[in-house]
């Protein structure tokens, strides 16, 4: 199973000099997942870019894992559940040195406008999110310097509410 080689990979001396960690294969199972989240070896992780499926639910459990305790930058490129739950977005507090974000498919309005106004949306310099996904209403982002409006779909709701928020000096 894939848990049993994230296991041997993390297990592997080398795998302490690894800095960047990029998730692609399409057999990845929870087992492998929850391995990743609670491995003490990603602690040296500075960026990591998943680009399997992984839900909401995977989603979150990143957000609020505490092992990856120098990753700088996450990138999750499918995160589709059927029904999505978002209970507790809105408190997630892990990833300590998280600064950059970005969500792509699967994203919801909603999930980014909880993720962003959570203790960790607080912290993030840049953003970023299919432009459908960008919620019509944004926090006040104080530590935001980048956003990234990953298609160009920008939704007309989308982008009044990053003209408002800019205008009022919450970005």
């Amino acid at each position: 199973s894939n848990g049993s080689a994230m296991k041997r990979l993390f297990a592997d001396p080398s795998f302490e000099r690894i800095r960047s960690l990029v998730l692609s294969d399409s057999r990845f199972d929870w087992d492998g997942f929850r391995d990743l989240c609670a491995s003490p070896e990603v602690k040296r992780l500075r960026s990591l870019d998943i680009t399997v499926n992984v839900g909401a639910r995977g989603v979150h459990m990143l957000l609020m894992a505490t092992r990856f305790e120098a990753l700088e930058h996450l990138a999750i490129e499918s995160n589709y559940q059927a029904t999505p739950n978002l209970q507790g977005y809105e408190n997630v507090a892990g990833l300590k040195a998280l600064r950059s974000l970005h969500l792509r498919h699967g994203s919801t309005a909603l999930m980014v406008a909880k993720v962003l106004s959570s203790p960790l949306g607080q912290r993030l310099e840049e953003v970023g999110v299919n432009g459908w996904a960008w919620p019509a209403e944004i926090p006040a982002l104080p530590s935001l310097r980048r956003i990234r409006i990953l298609d160009g779909a920008l939704l007309p709701l989308s982008a009044e509410g990053l003209v408002r928020a800019s205008a009022d000096g919450r970005l």
